[in-house]
């Protein structure tokens, strides 16, 4: 079975497509921005009709769907390989139930399937990209705008400060920082909260091929008559479900289980599977005091910049810094040609580079590298 590192590694690339339609929003509204501090007052009305007509607008989204055609085909094509080294796995059960494998190359019944669940992550992925915006401050609140809206906005403000003939190279720079802080964000319909996109469509890529996975092992399950599931188990585990990985249930233990959760087994990030068994066949995979070291790892955890984090808390900050150090590249990409401000942006970015590089050391993960690019070239994989 592919890890999770694997699979995030293989998803990047979608990320990464996702990604450069932040940073040729970005792009443009820099080169607007220049374009109006760089005319005159009676100039700037007649720029400021011309962008209105909405040209740029039309060409950010077209590029944005233009990336969500284009990644259905890989989207697919990840979930049928997936699908494909998983279930051979499961070949000597099989074999040993006495129950004939069916490879997946010719289990019609199981492509279909897994082309359902690859198609309604597609269109949640798709759907992602079609609520799209920034969140701007106003009043020294943050507010959400979509991207027609942010556009016309930041607009507006530049227009605004350019006719007062002063102080536009700052407003210009802060303007391009609160763009770049913000990065393209999608609303979340359940909780209304307002995500960056990058992070909503990975979750909804890896909540897709969990899909994948746990029906492979629910058909699996009933054409073997198992009784009961066992829960995988790994490290840095969220706390609401760190006592009960790892360990086997019958079917209703797992029911009632998941009813009590208030995060259920499987859903919200969740990156547990519940594997077929036959209770009272063979030994799980991590005995008790494998499970209670893994726990105690992680209640252990590390001191990070004077403050203590457990194993799971480490990895979220990890996430945080990979985030930021995109955001801090994107600020010295806007503010080049400002000496005073590349620097200090750069000042910034080494002391996140400082600080990633000790939480992995400290913690023993690896640098994921595929995370901190950001999206040139959305079209050049896959």
């Amino acid at each position: 079975m592919l890890s999770d590192d694997t699979i995030e590694y293989l998803i990047e690339i979608l990320i990464e497509r996702l990604d450069s339609v932040n940073k040729k929003f970005l792009d443009t509204m820099a080169e607007r921005l220049r374009d109006v501090g760089n005319l005159g007052v009676a100039d700037i009305y007649k720029l400021e009709k011309m962008l209105r007509y909405g040209s740029d607008i039309s060409m950010i989204k077209n590029y944005l769907a233009k990336v969500s055609r284009r990644s259905n085909r890989y989207i697919q094509k990840i979930f049928d390989n997936i699908a494909k080294l998983n279930y051979v796995e499961y070949k000597d059960l099989f074999q040993a139930r006495g129950v004939k494998f069916i490879p997946y190359t010719e289990n019609q019944e199981l492509q279909n399937l897994v082309s359902d669940i690859a198609k309604l992550t597609q269109d949640e992925y798709r759907n992602l990209s079609k609520s799209t915006g920034y969140m701007l401050k106003h009043g020294g609140r943050y507010y959400y705008t979509d991207l027609a809206k942010t556009y016309n906005e930041v607009i507006d403000r530049a227009v605004q400060e350019a006719k007062t003939g002063s102080g536009y190279n700052s407003s210009y720079r802060d303007l391009l920082k609160e763009l770049a802080q913000s990065g393209l964000r999608t609303v979340d319909y359940e909780s209304g909260r307002k995500i960056r996109l990058d992070s909503a469509a990975r979750q909804a890529l890896l909540n897709g091929i969990r899909n994948v996975n746990q029906s492979m092992h629910n058909r699996v399950g009933e054409e073997l008559k198992c009784d009961g599931i066992e829960l995988s188990a790994h490290l840095n585990c969220a706390p609401d479900h760190e006592e009960y990985q790892g360990r086997r249930y019958s079917k209703k233990e797992f029911d009632d289980l998941q009813t009590r959760l208030k995060r259920p087994i499987g859903k919200w990030n969740c990156r547990h599977l519940a594997k077929p068994v036959i209770l009272g066949v063979g030994k799980p995979i991590y005995s008790k005091e494998k499970l209670q070291e893994m726990k105690d790892k992680n209640a252990k955890g590390l001191d990070f910049n004077g403050k203590h984090y457990s194993l799971y808390e480490i990895a979220q900050k990890r996430n945080q810094i990979e985030t930021d150090i995109k955001i801090q590249k994107d600020i010295i990409d806007l503010m080049r040609g400002d000496t005073v401000e590349v620097l200090k942006a750069n000042a910034k970015l080494k002391q996140l580079n400082k600080d990633y590089k000790s939480v992995n050391e400290l913690a023993g993960f690896y640098s994921r590298q595929e995370r901190l690019r950001r999206g040139k070239e959305a079209f050049r994989n896959g």
